[in-house]
């Protein structure tokens, strides 16, 4: 996947994007330019989501580079984020409070309602990112 592009489904809107260290951290802004439906407004969000789980990854002691490959987005307040690190991969569950994303979970496994709303994310918004999940992968 090249660049970034986006979907609207059942609510939520699915961002997709292919990130890595070098990319975010460098150049931030290198996807300025494209064109995101107007009624979200957060091609910086999108950026900001890849960079906290790139940085929580950084941390691991594994010597691979990580990479975002997938940011999902609901509510402009939950995310979900495909990362891959050498033959490891996840996906990270992430919130934002005070304008800042967190990583609530590295996500080790496949998510489902449940587990999302154990870590506080409301159902509407989990089933709004496992929706986008899923119409990402057919």
């Amino acid at each position: 996947m090249n660049g970034l592009h986006h979907k609207l489904c059942c609510g939520g809107l699915a961002l997709a994007l292919n990130l890595s260290v070098p990319s975010v951290l460098a150049q931030p802004e290198t996807q300025a330019s494209v064109s995101v439906d107007p009624v979200f407004k957060g091609r910086k969000d999108i950026a900001q989501v890849a960079e906290a789980v790139l940085r929580y990854l950084q941390g691991s002691a594994s010597r691979q580079e990580p990479e975002v490959t997938e940011v999902l987005i609901a509510q402009r307040q939950y995310a979900l984020a495909k990362w891959r690190l050498g033959e490891v991969s996840g996906d990270a569950v992430l919130v934002r409070r005070e304008g800042v994303w967190r990583v609530l979970s590295p996500g080790w496994h496949e998510w489902d309602i449940l587990m999302l709303e154990n870590l506080g994310v409301p159902r509407t918004a989990a089933q709004q990112l496992l929706a986008a999940r899923q119409t990402q992968r057919s």
